[in-house]
């Protein structure tokens, strides 16, 4: 995972020739970051290292964030606490990749899989006590929000 990277990232910056997308939990940031990285200012410190590896950063968290090179910045609206489950995060990526796989910027790619995983996870607390969600049930409700969320009209 992100771990591997850890102590190479700067080099890895350097000599990327595409676009790239990391969805980081803390430990994974301050692993990445070399160790050392404060995050009360989480929102300032994403965009500093987002702008320093050139990447856009999804730091998950309570609330998750989404940097981008660029400057711009998401900050999710929805985290609950049932995202803190082990899997979701590969979920996330994998509605990154999905998004990405279809064109979809990088940025608008982590902003949207955020946003819509948010949502899924929202939607399965309204209907079941959300510390019994998997990593599973996600996947049964993003078909359903995303299509909602992003009707063509």
């Amino acid at each position: 995972g992100l771990n591997a990277l850890a102590g190479r990232i700067d080099e890895l910056a350097e000599q990327r020739d595409a676009p790239w997308l990391l969805t980081p939990h803390a430990g994974e940031f301050r692993r990445l970051a070399g160790g050392d990285v404060g995050l009360t200012d989480r929102v300032r410190v994403v965009q500093e290292y987002a702008d320093r590896w050139g990447a856009v950063c999804l730091l998950k968290g309570a609330p998750s964030i989404v940097a981008g090179p660029d400057g711009r910045t998401f900050i999710g609206s929805s985290t609950p606490p049932a995202l803190a489950t082990a899997g979701t995060g590969d979920v996330l990526a994998g509605q990154c990749v999905g998004l990405l796989a279809q064109g979809v910027p990088p940025l608008e790619a982590a902003a949207a899989a955020l946003h819509v995983g948010g949502a899924a996870a929202e939607r399965y607390g309204a209907t079941h006590d959300s510390r019994s969600m998997v990593a599973t049930d996600l996947l049964d409700m993003i078909p359903r929000v995303a299509a909602e969320r992003f009707a063509q009209r």
